[in-house]
């Protein structure tokens, strides 16, 4: 929660492998979850993300404007993060 611009991130993490329907069922608790944060009520800008180990349909989440990474993304940018820092 950023309390200057009065933003917030709500995500979850899910090992099971989730389809696109999966992932909407996901966020969609989630946004249920969110309404019970006290915080800014009415007075926010409130974004969600999934990280699961592994997401179908991932780019037409993000479309949606959804926050959405999976196990292979973590690895690459793992892996290069660690390669980065290797020089």
């Amino acid at each position: 929660m950023h309390e200057r611009i009065g933003s917030s991130l709500f995500f979850e993490c899910k090992w099971p492998e989730l389809s696109t329907r999966d992932a909407r069922s996901v966020i969609a608790a989630l946004r249920e979850k969110a309404e019970y944060v006290q915080w800014r009520d009415g007075d926010r800008k409130e974004r969600y993300a999934l990280v699961a180990r592994k997401i179908d349909g991932k780019e037409q989440l993000r479309d949606e404007g959804y926050h959405v990474i999976d196990l292979e993304e973590i690895t690459l940018l793992s892996e290069k993060f660690l390669a980065d820092k290797g020089n």
